[in-house]
């Protein structure tokens, strides 16, 4: 995803550390991560459907999560903690076993096949994923993208995952919230897929006879 450069997001960020995930701050509260946050919309709603809950963000464009931060700000949420980083330095940030709940909505496709391992249901990010997860920690995995979603369904499947639920014209449910994404495409009338997986860390196989 792409945004405009704000030139008040850095200085807006640094007021406002206190809304930085931290894992070295001992919290019990049951951990949710979305990866990928856009503006916020959709991890301020989940915030406040499951007030018990702690809801970690992650979005890469500093830009963005300036504007999801500020969200927050106003909305006064105490449940809801950001990081501005790659999915990839996740491990960095957030303790293993630590997530009950992953959410990845509207990931970028990166369509491009030079660029598939960028895309947050391969197997590179799968494997963090897994690791990050409690066992029988669940994927919410939502995208207007065929062929991601595909690739995502497949690949879930390979590495054991149970498939709890699976749609390919996904009509909002009433413990589901909309990003700012999935708002404009249903308002196209885009048809929007879903899946949860839930990983039983007993059937895993090794990394090293999966795909790669």
């Amino acid at each position: 995803m792409r945004g405009r450069n704000k030139p008040w997001a850095k200085d807006f960020i640094n007021e406002h550390q206190n809304l930085l995930y931290d894992k070295n701050i001992y919290d019990n509260r049951e951990k949710t991560l979305e990866i990928g946050i856009g503006k916020g919309d959709f991890i301020i709603a989940n915030a406040k459907a499951n007030p018990d809950k702690l809801h970690i963000g992650v979005e890469m464009n500093t830009s963005i999560f300036a504007m999801a931060m500020k969200k927050v700000v106003n909305e006064g949420l105490n449940n809801v903690l950001l990081l501005n980083i790659l999915a990839k330095d996740l491990f960095e940030f957030i303790d293993e076993c630590s997530i009950s709940s992953i959410y990845l909505n509207f990931s970028d496709p990166w369509p491009q096949n030079g660029y598939r391992k960028r895309r947050l249901v391969h197997p590179l990010h799968l494997e963090v994923f897994e690791k990050l997860l409690l066992d029988k920690g669940k994927i919410y995995f939502k995208t207007d993208n065929l062929p991601l979603f595909e690739m995502g369904i497949s690949n879930f499947k390979t590495r054991n995952y149970d498939i709890l639920f699976l749609e390919y014209d996904y009509q909002l449910s009433n413990d589901d919230y909309m990003s700012e994404y999935e708002r404009k495409f249903r308002m196209m009338n885009i048809p929007i897929y879903r899946a949860i997986a839930s990983i039983d860390k007993n059937k895993l196989m090794p990394w090293n006879e999966a795909i790669k």
